[in-house]
């Protein structure tokens, strides 16, 4: 009798796995649904790109028409960061102003603004969000052209958009967000590659999977033990780079529980300098290839000369100590960087025995007013 319940026990555990990340171990750490859902975003982007090739392209001839005044963005959380990475490259390639919709305008103070020969780029996974459909609602109808880049198509924000979007990531059962943001940032370079008509940034885009899956495998192991939960974690980057510095800010705190703060490079010596002590912080830059890199730079150095513990990913520069050969766009470079950042969250979530797929406190869907 005995020996049959162990058999029953060892056969249920066996199948559960099959289904249940948490149970399954890979390389000594427990493969959680963080890990298998970032980690699919190399083989999701093809579909994305092939699937969303006609409306893409149809969407970049409409903008062009349209010849807008301004571009605004609407998301909350990984969304807004999203956002923050359409502003910049959209609005450098369009040569308007870009800037985030400030939705309490909207949601508390019943603010009317007029929003004529603007575009609003809604941003969301599950499309539910309250504040994100009032602001959204009131930019339409006071003359605004809606593009909305949103995961459920089926949602309340993709029936008022003009334009619809699909971030094609499937279901996400992590409550962090990770292949959701990954393929919202490439949805957007996508649109980005036909407005600005580069054949470069297109090429670069359409083989961005075998270099997610190269970085993916990259080892980080010996950065773990800069991250302390009793420190303080200063994200740095700027331009194209710091919005995955935003990024990457928001998943240490909801995953790991350490406080970061994310500021571009340019902001460090107005006030944030001040923090640089070797016993109670430490800084993670993300330097793209790019006009920026120096500028992040001369930040880790400074910081190193103090003592302070960095951690550098770039392709430049005598102070990266997380060096990677991916041959992109550098506009595609956060894609990559951000990509690896979240293999290397999981894990500190799991040294710290803590689980990166439930953090305490926090929903999947989070209905804001």
């Amino acid at each position: 009798m005995q020996f049959t319940v162990r058999i029953f026990i060892i056969t249920t555990l066996f199948i559960s796995s099959l289904f249940v990340p948490s149970l399954v171990w890979t390389n000594s750490q427990p493969y959680t649904w963080m890990y298998h859902e970032s980690e699919s975003t190399a083989s999701i982007l093809p579909f994305q790109l092939q699937a969303n090739e006609k409306i893409v392209k149809k969407t970049a001839q409409t903008i062009k028409n349209y010849k807008p005044k301004h571009i605004y963005t609407c998301g909350r959380g990984s969304s807004k960061n999203a956002g923050h990475y359409a502003e910049l490259l959209l609005s450098k390639i369009l040569k308007v102003p870009s800037s985030p919709i400030k939705l309490h305008e909207h949601s508390i103070n019943k603010t009317i603004f007029d929003y004529s020969n603007s575009i609003v780029i809604a941003i969301s996974q599950s499309g539910k969000s309250r504040d994100i459909l009032q602001a959204v609602t009131m930019a339409k109808k006071h003359g605004a052209m809606v593009i909305a880049f949103v995961n459920n198509t089926k949602s309340p924000l993709a029936d008022l958009a003009d334009i619809i979007i699909p971030i094609h990531a499937g279901e996400e059962k992590s409550v962090a967000a990770t292949k959701t943001f990954t393929l919202t940032l490439t949805a957007i370079a996508h649109l980005a590659s036909y407005l600005s008509e580069s054949n470069q940034l297109l090429s670069d885009l359409t083989n961005l999977s075998e270099q997610l899956a190269s970085v993916w495998e990259l080892d980080w192991s010996n950065v773990l033990s800069s991250f302390h939960p009793s420190h303080s974690s200063m994200i740095i980057s700027r331009d194209i780079g710091l919005p995955i510095a935003q990024e990457a800010a928001i998943k240490l705190i909801e995953t790991c529980g350490i406080h970061a703060e994310a500021y571009s490079s340019a902001e460090i010596r107005h006030g944030p300098l001040r923090l640089l002590d070797s016993a109670t912080i430490n800084i993670f830059g993300f330097a793209v290839d790019n006009a920026a890199a120096e500028s992040i730079l001369s930040v880790i150095e400074l910081a190193r000369s103090l003592g302070v513990t960095t951690d550098l990913i770039s392709k430049v520069g005598t102070e990266v100590n997380l060096p990677y050969t991916a041959d992109v766009h550098p506009d595609l470079e956060p894609i990559l960087m951000i990509h690896r950042f979240y293999k290397l969250i999981n894990q500190l979530a799991l040294i710290n025995q803590l689980n990166p797929d439930k953090p305490p406190l926090l929903n999947k869907v989070t209905s804001t007013l």
